[in-house]
């Protein structure tokens, strides 16, 4: 299922309405227009980076980034991104974005 207009509309919902009781009535929605879509790209894309970068990865179950914020140490509260996205990480590495220690940081990066 690719993205739509529905996934659109629902992370610009997310932004107006960015609390829990809001987000647990639509998550559904969530499931259905951003990460099943998300998903499917992040398998997709596997299986055409397979060809062109083998040593780069994308897992459906790893590479999509939580739709959660840690609000623990930031001003700004609200407790979901308003934004989806995932990482085609590099297999010998980490997954840890742009970190220098331990091979961490090549990759891919998606945001919608």
């Amino acid at each position: 299922m690719p993205f739509s207009a529905a996934t659109l509309t629902f992370l610009r919902s997310l932004k107006r309405h960015n609390n829990r009781p809001w987000f647990e009535a639509h998550r559904a929605e969530y499931e259905a227009a951003v990460k099943q879509p998300m998903h499917a790209l992040i398998e997709e894309m596997d299986v055409r980076l397979a060809r062109l970068a083998p040593e780069i990865v994308g897992d459906a179950k790893r590479s999509m980034f939580r739709i959660y914020r840690d609000i623990r140490f930031s001003a700004d509260k609200s407790p979901y991104k308003t934004h989806a996205s995932c990482w085609f990480y590099h297999r010998d590495g980490s997954r840890a974005v742009g970190r220098e220690a331990a091979g961490g940081g090549a990759g891919f990066y998606f945001q919608i």
